[in-house]
Order: structure tokens, then sequence, then C-alpha cells
């Protein structure tokens, strides 16, 4: 059977517009980013203005999480079978009105609403923008522009909260939250105005459709490969595993074990951040132009693996060790986030924000999981409480707890052997 290509279209690409498009969708996320993140900064305000307590104050802001990920595979079948415009569009007014709804709120349940409507929307944020760049970039610059939207949602994270802290102290924290119910709307109409769902000017067309295409045989083929479930299952076991580390535990560790100020801490933790930010486009640029992402994701791993363990069991108290030591566990994480390029390659174009959803949900579920078993060994060896909310754990404990996290990302390094590497080339159709 003679090989088939992209249908070839204009010739000539409007070199500018594609990019205003990735920057609103990368916005899109990182307003997600800001309304998961700003309750864990008002908590004071919240706990005296709803008059609920700090336990409750914790499932308010944790009602945005599991929808955050539950809903992503949902919303990757909308974005894939009808565009993203549409549906993001809906998706980001959601999230605004979220915002709103959790701004007016006066007792636990409106909050919660608020909060749940914030994490439904924000859950098609990843997906859409890794709709986009399919759609509207050649697929020789899907790795590297993927990693220059990872690197954006990294910088957000390393600055979003101090700004949005600094925010919500100015003007309080319900007017902040209007504030961003504003821009949310408005991010909204800008996104329904000026997004199209594919661009017609683009010398390929990234998603060929045959005549008798079926969304849904497609559909159930992806999910019968083998590969799916081999790449979700890396995904699941590397990527799970930083965030809970990173995210979590390091700081505690980091104060615990070492005895640094919160203010040390946090500075040696948002290394990672920054080599990640500088690496994964890097890494996408080059996996692509020589033709290997599974020697990423190996090393990747294997890198992680020996920090964390590193970090755990230090060779030497110095802070060069330690802001070191964070440098590379981010260049390691950096590689990891290859899997997503490799799970888009190896599905067809016409499904990509749903491959990319099975991804994003089932390593987000297990990051879940295992963050609570982190924390019920820690509770299990924990010592006596300072108070009725806060616990000590003593550095010992945190080291035999937290030692899990390097053997999940073994199991994530043997299972990249059976990764079949796409060599950076594009699936366009079912075989």
């Amino acid at each position: 059977m003679a090989k088939r290509e992209p249908l070839r279209l204009h010739p000539h690409p409007r070199p500018v517009f594609p990019w205003i498009i990735w920057l609103l969708s990368s916005l899109f996320q990182v307003y997600r980013q800001m309304l998961i993140v700003a309750p864990i900064v008002m908590i004071p305000e919240l706990e005296k203005n709803l008059k609920i307590s700090q336990a409750d104050i914790g499932i308010v802001i944790s009602m945005a999480i599991v929808p955050l990920f539950l809903f992503q595979i949902p919303f990757g079948i909308l974005i894939d079978k009808y565009g993203p415009r549409r549906i993001t569009s809906a998706a980001i007014f959601t999230t605004a009105l979220g915002s709103l709804i959790f701004a007016l709120s006066y007792n636990t349940l409106s909050a919660s609403f608020g909060r749940v409507l914030i994490g439904i929307g924000g859950a098609a944020s990843f997906v859409n923008v890794v709709k986009i760049i399919s759609n509207w970039f050649k697929p020789k610059h899907f790795a590297t522009i993927l990693g220059a939207t990872l690197s954006l949602g990294m910088i957000g994270m390393l600055f979003g909260e101090l700004l949005v802290t600094h925010h919500i102290k100015a003007v309080g924290w319900q007017t902040a939250m209007i504030h961003y119910t504003i821009i949310g709307v408005i991010l909204s109409i800008f996104y329904f105005i000026l997004v199209k769902d594919k661009d017609p000017a683009i010398r390929y067309d990234m998603n060929p459709k045959a005549r008798d295409f079926d969304f849904s045989q497609s559909l159930k083929k992806l999910l019968k490969s083998k590969q799916t479930w081999i790449i979700t299952a890396y995904a699941t076991f590397s990527e799970a595993p930083l965030p809970i580390f990173i995210g979590l535990w390091a700081i505690p560790f980091l104060t615990t074990f070492h005895h640094f100020s919160l203010f040390e801490a946090s500075f040696i933790n948002d290394f990672h951040l920054i080599s990640g930010a500088i690496f994964a486009p890097l890494f996408g640029c080059l996996s692509t132009k020589i033709k290997r992402r599974k020697i990423f994701l190996q090393l990747g791993t294997l890198i992680a693996a020996v920090i964390v363990i590193l970090i755990l069991y230090p060779l030497s108290e110095s802070r060069f060790f330690w802001i070191s030591n964070f440098f590379i566990m981010g260049i390691g994480g950096a590689a990891i986030m290859l899997c997503y390029s490799l799970m888009h390659e190896r599905a067809i174009p016409q499904l990509t924000a749903t491959s990319i959803a099975i991804v994003n949900t089932f390593f987000a579920f297990f990051g879940i999981a295992g963050d609570q078993l982190v924390a019920l060994v820690l509770d299990h060896h924990s010592a006596t409480s300072f108070s009725h909310h806060l616990r000590f754990y003593s550095a010992e404990t945190l080291q035999s707890s937290l030692i899990r996290i390097p053997i999940w990302l073994a199991i994530a390094f043997i299972i990249s052997f059976f990764i079949k590497d796409s060599k950076a080339r594009q699936k366009y159709f079912e075989r």
C-alpha cells in the first residue's frame, strides 16, 4: 500500500498568528494555575469570612483538584471531536464563573461549588494547548513548542504564587477573585473571537480526515493499543513521583533533616523549576533533531531517581550540593516530559487531546494516591502533634517514607524498555 501523506494545502503559512493562538492557550494554563493556588494563600481570610474550620478549608481547596483531572478525558474527546475554539471558550468561561461563585460564597457548600467549577473548566487547559500546537504547527516543531509551553507553566509556578499573594494582600481575597473572574471572561471572549480550530493557510493539513473517518472506531483502536498503556504506565510512575516529592515533601525534608529555614528550603527547591524551564524546549528540539525520544525518557528517569536518592541520603551539606542536585533533578524531569510528545506521535492527530488526557489522568490519580500513601506512612510514624493540626515528622521517618519516590522512578525506568520509539515521526492514518 502506498504511503499516504497529509494533505498539501496553501504554500504560504502565516508566521505570527499561530503564536498568538498558542499564547492565548498558554495563558489559560497560567490562569487556571493561578486560581488553583489562590486559596492556599488566603486561608486565614477564608477561615474568618466563611466561619469554617481549617479542616473544611482543606476540603474547599481540594474540591478543584479532582475535577481538574477527572474531566480531562471528556474534554480531550470533545476538543478532538468538535475543535478547541468552542469547547475551550466554554471551559474558560466556566472557570471564571467558578471564580465568581467562590468570591461571593458565604459558606462551605457555595465555596466548594465554585472550586468544583474552577476544576472542571481548568481541566481543558493542558489538553487544549496540546491540540492547538498539533493543529497550528508542523509536527517537527511539536516537541519544542510543547516544551516551551511547559516552561511557561514552570515560570508561572515560580512567580505566580508570589504575585497572587501580593495581589490578595493588596485588595482582599474577594476583590482579587472578582478581578480573576473579569480576566477569565475577557480571555474567554478573546479566545472565541480569535481562535480557529486549525489554520487554513498551513502548508500541510495536520488533521487529514478521510470521508469515512470514524472517531469512535479510532478511539477504540487507541484504547486497545498496547503502546497507549505502556506510555501511560511510564508517565504514571515517572511523572507522578516528582510533583509529590518536589511539591509537597522536599521543603519539609530540607527544613526537618537539614535545618534550613523555610526561605532557604523554598529557594533551593525552586531550582528544579529553573532548570526544567530551560531544558524542556531544548530536549524537545534535540530529540526531534536526532529522531530519538526513548533515550531521553530513560536518561531523565535515571537521573531523577539517582538525584532523589542523593537528596535523601546526602554526601555533602554545602549549599552548592543542594542547589546543583535540585537543578539536575529538574533536568531529569524535563526529559521525562517527552512522554507527551511520544504519545502524540503514536496516536493519529485527530486524537491528540484524548491521548494526552489519558496520560494526564492516570499519572495525576497515581500522584494523589501516592501522596496519600506517603502521608499515611508519615502519620503512622509521626511524633506527638505540635497542635491539633500540625504533626512533627522525624528526619528518619521522612527518609524511610520518601524512599518510595526513587522506587517508583525505577519502575518507570524498567517500563521504558517496552516503549517503541516513534523516531520523532507523527502517525497520520490508522493502519
